[in-house]
């Protein structure tokens, strides 16, 4: 072998071996910016939903250690009939939170968010509440801190049965 031919094949090798490296610096920077691309989207995804993950954190938190979530909410288990629009028989459930505007009831399915229907709550023996609620939102399926259910809002209640719930509610 002549010393050109040993240095052309040399060339020759640095070129492919440069030419595998140039390779490998395109691939690992397409996926340094797929990277970056995607934990830009991540970062967004989480900024818009900051003050709901936030809000589950707290409350989450509260309930870990037993607080009230608000001032007058309370965990209790009470009765609760449902009568569904569409369905002819009436449903009986518990409830897992109250509060003077609404509650959570366990329910697994829960109703869609959006619908409406007629409730009797009954506190204790001798108070009974009758109203329209509405779901506000559901939990489809059943977590280490909640059951299965969905949080509704009351509508349609009268100021007697208003002042029923807040009494029950500042006596419990």
């Amino acid at each position: 072998m002549t010393r050109q031919e040993f240095l052309e094949k040399m060339s020759e090798a640095a070129r492919h071996q440069t030419d595998r490296a140039y390779t490998n610096v395109g691939l690992w920077a397409l996926a340094t910016l797929v990277v970056i691309i995607l934990g830009i989207a991540l970062g967004l995804a989480l900024y818009r939903r900051r003050h709901r993950i936030l809000g589950r954190w707290i409350y989450l938190k509260k309930m870990w250690k037993g607080e009230a979530i608000s001032k007058d909410r309370r965990r209790r288990q009470l009765d609760v009939v449902l009568q569904i629009p569409y369905d002819q028989k009436p449903f009986r459930t518990k409830t897992v939170n109250l509060s003077p505007r609404g509650f959570f009831i366990q329910m697994d399915p829960p109703l869609m968010v959006g619908e409406s229907f007629r409730f009797l709550l009954v506190l204790d023996d001798a108070n009974k509440v009758n109203a329209l609620a509405e779901v506000r939102w559901a939990q489809e399926s059943k977590t280490a801190f909640m059951p299965a259910g969905m949080g509704c809002k009351f509508y349609q209640v009268s100021e007697s049965d208003e002042r029923k719930i807040l009494k029950y509610l500042r006596g419990v």
